[in-house]
């Protein structure tokens, strides 16, 4: 594409960026301005618009700004700007293929290439801009010889003399009060939206990831020894192969012994046992999530490093895969111990981000040994692992933004408030789309109104407000913010949460 349209786009870009987000809500303006701009990207790149990482940036803005219309939380927008940054790197990178390389290729090429050398900044002699400078030269001769006019005719007659003074006086009224129309934020915000322009349309790679990109391998290769070596040398490199083979047998028989006792306890706990679980025990089983997830990707890199090399390639390593499998499967049940865990804790204590974070990370995980599998049997290398599981989370990541957790959390929790140990503090920090359900369970808060008066943590207005007076805060904060705000901002939690409140 020649530099001056580019220009053209980028000025049109830094004119849209400011109307659709100065002073507003990420929102309908953020769908659209995506959807513009991504249109506008993906005709101008035919050779790189149908790469499978392209239709899947696609999906994911699709699937993301759902969930920025329907719901608009941290996480949808989190995953927009992610697929963005994904669809931006798929379009103009040649080389790299791999999710986890683009996404921060993308992001990092967007905000670093406005500060290297583009044809943005410099006049060209032909196209558009060219013609242009060509114009003003032009035109230095018959503007001056207008001015020298407009002083002649001034001096002559007095009534138009006037007309121009009031002219100039309220222009120069204008200028002088410039930053009163505009404020100095706006002109920050405009040089924002223009550095991310150049950003989008002068797109320069980091070059960061080009190595990795070029020696991507999906399958592991044999690695034969030199010919110059000893005869004897093969002999000893299959008798090494041998001994690391049943030392790496014999390694994960006892792993899998000790893990098998393991998975039998949480069995015995959770299904056998289950009506004996109460708050504070399944408080003690939680503490140990994190390190069961610990254990699971240790077990994941022994296994990855027993199968680095030529022991993929070994006739007699079938025992080896087996046993391996099984020791996959048992990680598996133990990953699934992990949800139930998790499940008895929000039973006891209610919905959390952390406790729905461990449940994402878990399915992550379960989703990463069922590749790891795949990558044993068929000799897959390393990097075919991370690029498979970088579309799995991404994907997973993807499909847990399009829903509501706030809501999730709100209904749910407070809903069960007379079976569960609820932290309200924690409710009412929840975002404005629950403000509606705090507002319908403000008995259960003013039965609650001073509990916390002795607690500090991250909540210092509990010494001044009780929790009905800050939901009131709230609902009014909320009130003076939606009225500033205009279609632009528009999303489907805001919209119901202002017909709750009377604000249509």
């Amino acid at each position: 594409m020649k530099s001056s349209p580019k220009g053209i786009l980028v000025i049109f870009f830094t004119i849209v960026f400011n109307f659709f987000f100065w002073h507003e809500k990420f929102g309908l303006n953020l769908v659209l301005f995506t959807t513009l701009f991504g249109s506008i990207l993906y005709f101008l790149n035919p050779e790189t618009r149908f790469k499978t990482q392209t239709m899947l940036a696609v999906i994911g803005i699709g699937i993301s700004g759902f969930g920025v219309l329907f719901h608009n939380s941290f996480f949808s927008k989190f995953m927009l700007f992610c697929s963005v940054f994904l669809y931006v790197a798929s379009l103009m990178e040649k080389e790299i293929k791999t999710i986890y390389h683009l996404i921060p290729s993308g992001f990092l090429g967007v905000i670093t290439s406005p500060f290297r050398k583009t044809s943005f900044f410099k006049s060209s002699k032909t196209g558009v801009s060219g013609k242009s400078w060509k114009y003003i030269k032009l035109s230095l001769i018959p503007v001056s010889i207008t001015i020298v006019f407009m002083i002649i005719y001034s001096m002559a007659n007095p009534v138009f003399a006037d007309k121009l003074n009031y002219v100039f006086d309220n222009l120069g009224d204008y200028l002088a009060n410039i930053f009163k129309h505009y404020p100095f934020g706006r002109f920050i915000f405009i040089g924002l939206g223009l550095l991310l322009g150049i950003g989008v349309f002068y797109y320069r790679s980091p070059g960061l990831f080009d190595d990795q990109a070029k020696n991507y391998k999906a399958n592991l290769e044999r690695r034969k020894t030199r010919k110059k070596k000893v005869i004897n040398s093969r002999s000893n490199s299959m008798t090494a192969l041998k001994t690391e083979k049943n030392s790496a047998i014999l390694t994960l028989i006892l792993l899998n012994v000790l893990l098998l006792f393991v998975n039998l306890i949480d069995i015995n706990v959770f299904f056998v046992q289950e009506n004996t679980m109460n708050s504070n025990y399944s408080a003690e089983l939680h503490k140990g999530t994190w390190m069961l997830i610990f254990s699971i990707i240790l077990s994941a890199s022994i296994v990855l490093y027993i199968f680095r090399r030529n022991l993929n390639f070994y006739k007699k390593s079938s025992p080896l895969k087996i046993i391996t499998y099984i020791w996959i499967a048992q990680n598996m049940i133990l990953a699934t111990s992990v949800i139930v865990r998790v499940y008895h804790y929000i039973e006891h204590h209610g919905l959390a981000y952390k406790r729905i974070g461990v449940l994402i990370f878990v399915l992550a995980t379960i989703s990463g040994l069922i590749t790891l599998g795949y990558k044993v049997k068929n000799k897959k290398t390393i990097s075919f692992l991370f690029k498979a599981n970088g579309v799995s989370i991404f994907v997973i990541l993807l499909i847990t933004s399009s829903f509501n957790w706030d809501m999730i959390i709100a209904r749910h929790n407070l809903s069960n408030a007379h079976i569960k140990n609820i932290d309200y503090l924690f409710e009412l920090s929840l975002s404005d789309k629950t403000l509606p359900v705090l507002d319908q369970h403000r008995d259960k808060l003013k039965q609650k109104n001073y509990s916390y008066k002795s607690y500090s943590l991250n909540f210092p207005w509990v010494k001044s407000m009780s929790l009905t007076e800050k939901l009131d805060q709230r609902i009014e904060n909320f009130k003076t913010k939606q009225k500033k705000r205009t279609w632009l901002s528009w999303n489907l939690s805001d919209q119901k949460t202002a017909s709750y409140f009377s604000l249509d």
